[in-house]
């Protein structure tokens, strides 16, 4: 009894885990193939690591090897994407024509896919290699198998790590509020119920490990900065920023905050000890500094780009149109502002940023009806005022050392996606932002979430406000799935 007893307070963990993972399998297996932003280009990718052994080329004749076109072929799937009109192919005759067609493909049918094309090659061989390289695990297990075999195994192992995301959530709100079970929970169920986060870390996509990489650099800053730097926390914590970083460039958007971090874990030591607390808090930059020097070094060595490259202009900042397009991002166009491009949406930030980021899925052409985006938009904005009420009451010096650190990484990751999106957008090559590109915070969404809650001074509102607002993130799933089963099976 007293071995169960210990366990007792991660048993709610535990069984939001399992639910989390009965969710990503359902999204695994849900979506078509080939039917989730740029899976086509990753599982590429991954194939060109696993049966060649080297990263996709940036010259070459073949994009995807022959196996993975005539399995894009069997399904339609470019005839799929994006058209709302259009269904999968599932005629026996069509599957047994495949069956056939993969039976026949020689062993190196896999590996003649070398990255280039004349289409302009694989639009992912930029990226870094971490995810493709864990991406291999379920590859090479079912390599016996066909193709399909291989890549929904891929996507099941890649919605694995939202579990480690939701976990890392429920500790990083555990190292605030250590004796708040209910908090803890609530927020770990925002990461592990979020529509958005599940399609996407259900799919073959880097986005999946930056999450989680993310989530777990915030719990272990917050560690940091509560609890001061030692020297295997600030190691881990800059681990984990080279996992984000060696994932995605995106990563980059936590180095200024891990160093605001570990600054005020050392500055936490004291003043007798503040020269040793900052030779600590050097030593951990190595875990940073050395995995993503060599990856600098080598793609510079092998004339690749460090860093995931779009199509951007070449002039320079010009700072008063990038005020002009920031400022409609989110506000009304004024008189004398040069107006956005004629294909961006009329209400920026709540296309991209609300929609997108609770629920667009597909290519884009499935959401969520309206009025849930207005109830989850509501939800939101009265979690994040609740969180900064939060932030000045109990330990008000500690509550703004951590709301410093969360801003930044949120702020360093906006201004960067801004940034990008503005010179594209002079550049005249169109839309960049999507709101997937902001859940490396859903982390953070669930901690104002569990702060906001914590404003309850009743034990008993705050049960019911927590049981509300799982309630509607279950409800948000449950539309989310059927939205999406009736876009592709109705």
């Amino acid at each position: 009894m007293r071995g169960f007893r210990v366990g007792e307070p991660y048993r709610p963990l535990a069984l939001l885990l399992i639910a989390g993972a009965i969710v990503g399998i359902a999204w695994a297996l849900l979506v078509p193939a080939w039917q989730a932003p740029d899976e086509p280009a990753h599982f590429g990718y991954a194939q060109t690591l696993a049966e060649q052994g080297r990263l996709p080329a940036a010259e070459g004749d073949k994009r995807f090897s022959t196996e993975q076109e005539l399995a894009a072929e069997a399904v339609e799937s470019d005839q799929l994407a994006a058209n709302p009109l259009a269904r999968p192919e599932w005629s026996e005759e069509e599957y047994e024509r495949w069956r056939a067609q993969q039976a026949a493909l020689d062993p190196g049918d896999r590996a003649d896919g070398d990255g280039a094309g004349p289409e302009g090659g694989n639009s992912a061989r930029t990226n870094p290699p971490l995810y493709y390289a864990y991406e291999l695990v379920p590859y090479y297990v079912a390599s016996a198998g066909d193709l399909f075999d291989r890549y929904y195994l891929m996507r099941i192992w890649s919605a694995l790590l939202l579990l480690v995301a939701a976990a890392a959530t429920w500790a990083l709100v555990r190292e605030l509020a250590p004796n708040r079970p209910l908090l803890q929970l609530v927020a770990a169920a925002v990461v592990a119920l979020q529509p958005m986060a599940a399609f996407v870390g259900s799919s073959i996509n880097p986005d999946a490990l930056l999450v989680a990489s993310f989530a777990v650099a915030l719990w272990l800053g917050v560690r940091v900065i509560c609890r001061g730097l030692t020297l295997a926390a600030g190691t881990a914590l800059c681990a984990a920023t080279a996992v984000a970083i060696l994932t995605k460039a995106t990563g980059y958007a936590l180095v200024p905050g891990v160093l605001l971090a570990l600054g005020l874990g050392a500055w936490r030591a004291g003043v007798g000890a503040r020269v040793g607390s900052l030779a600590r808090a050097a030593l951990p930059l190595l875990a940073l500094a050395v995995p993503v020097g060599a990856w600098l070094v080598y793609a510079r060595a092998s004339s690749r780009p460090a860093v995931n490259q779009v199509a951007a202009a070449d002039a320079g900042i010009d700072h008063p149109g990038l005020f002009s397009y920031i400022w409609q991002f989110y506000l009304p166009h004024l008189p004398g502002q040069l107006p956005l491009p004629t294909n961006y949406p009329s209400l920026p930030a709540l296309e991209f940023w609300l929609k997108g980021f609770w629920g667009k899925f597909g290519w884009l052409e499935i959401e969520l009806p309206n009025a849930l985006f207005a109830v989850l938009g509501t939800v939101t904005a009265l979690a994040l005022i609740g969180a900064l009420v939060r932030v000045f009451r109990g330990d008000r010096g500690r509550n703004l050392r951590v709301a410093a650190f969360l801003a930044l990484v949120a702020a360093t990751l906006v201004g960067g996606l801004h940034l990008t999106e503005y010179r594209i957008l002079a550049g005249e090559n169109g839309v960049f932002n999507q709101g997937r590109y902001l859940l490396p915070l859903v982390p953070v969404v669930g901690l104002a979430c569990a702060a906001a809650l914590s404003l309850l001074t009743r034990e008993r509102w705050r049960a019911v406000g927590a049981g509300a607002l799982v309630g509607l993130l279950f409800v948000a799933q449950v539309t989310a799935l059927a939205v999406v089963g009736a876009r592709f099976y109705a």
